[in-house]
């Protein structure tokens, strides 16, 4: 269609005309062309996200254009607009907090920061009845697929505060250039909130450094609440052998052990013992079958009490089920017993 045609289209025609065009050439030459506010209005109800970014990028970075960025604004929906700002570059940024003295940009921002806010305490709501949850946790019952669920859940809670905190920082270099003190004043209030809940009520998971905080620690702390408290007299410390936290699973002997496959160099329980009469010989034996058990449980990648939380290991049951597909790499590379 020619320039001329397209400066002619009523705003109904511009709806039907935009939805049919395929590619970026196309939409750029008849936001170009349009010169009208009502059929500016009309073209950001049909406007696509993309478009919109293709158009912030081109069409409306330029002196002659960029005049039509708000009457776009005026049709273009909310939801479309909000995921416009998330995948933002650094350059569209500068177009809109160019235009952000203008009521079309802060009423899209104004638009997002009420949204933000209801997400905001419908997602307060759902994190503090997950936690009040975890105090009725069966550990006994569960499995090690239960317990990294629990781990996701987290994962869901720190992703909605991380994306919502960029949203808004992106919000605010817009707003900052308005005159709305009170919208700034609201971007910012929101920011706070969402940051205190990522850093200090969702918290970090544990890494090599570091013990877990918020709710990991929270949810490490029901899950393997067997092990103790650091400062506890009965607790195993994270730095101690595998060996001395599975006692926390009441498994204490040598039967035990070879029962989870730890001793593949003996058959028959009842091997377990020796028939020397010597005592010194009873006890090397013994010793060289504990020895084995650590060994294999070093060999799939138990050294430590840390190794077992950072593994899911809480019970018998997530200990077996953790063994159980490694018993293969144990008896074949683990040295047999002559």
């Amino acid at each position: 269609m020619k320039q001329v045609e397209l400066e002619k289209l009523s705003p109904d025609k511009i709806v039907t005309y935009l939805s049919k065009l395929k590619g970026k050439e196309p939409v750029r030459a008849l936001v170009s062309s349009l010169t009208e506010h009502k059929q500016l209005e009309a073209a950001g109800k049909a406007l696509t996200p993309i478009q919109m970014l293709d158009l912030l990028s081109h069409t409306l970075s330029s002196e002659e254009n960029g005049w039509k960025l708000s009457p776009l604004l005026v049709g273009f929906p909310y939801l479309h607009f909000r995921q416009v700002i998330d995948a933002l570059s650094l350059d569209n940024l500068e177009v809109l907090k160019h235009e952000s003295v203008t009521e079309p940009v802060q009423h899209q921002i104004t638009l997002i920061a009420h949204a933000i806010t209801k997400e905001i305490d419908e997602k307060q709501k759902d994190l503090e009845e997950w936690e009040l949850s975890l105090e009725t946790l069966a550990i006994d019952e569960m499995s090690r697929a239960d317990a990294e669920a629990l781990f996701k859940k987290i994962n869901e809670f720190e992703e909605f505060y991380s994306k919502i905190t960029t949203l808004l920082n992106k919000a605010l270099a817009i707003a900052w250039n308005s005159t709305r003190s009170d919208l700034i004043d609201n971007l910012n209030s929101l920011k706070e909130i969402a940051h205190h809940y990522l850093l200090d009520v969702v918290g970090n998971s544990r890494d090599q450094d570091n013990p877990p905080s918020g709710l990991y620690a929270i949810v490490e702390e029901a899950l393997f609440r067997r092990f103790g408290d650091h400062i506890e007299t009965e607790s195993v410390k994270e730095n101690e052998p595998a060996l001395e936290g599975i006692t926390k699973l009441s498994i204490w002997y040598l039967k035990d052990y070879w029962a989870l496959g730890l001793i593949p160099s003996v058959q028959r329980e009842k091997d377990l013992e020796t028939d020397s009469k010597s005592e010194q010989k009873r006890a090397a034996h013994r010793q060289r079958l504990f020895e084995e058990a650590e060994n294999s449980l070093a060999l799939m990648g138990l050294k430590t009490v840390s190794d077992l939380k950072k593994k899911r290991i809480f019970s018998k049951k997530t200990l077996e089920e953790y063994l159980k597909p490694r018993h293969k790499k144990i008896t074949e590379q683990l040295p047999k017993s002559r």
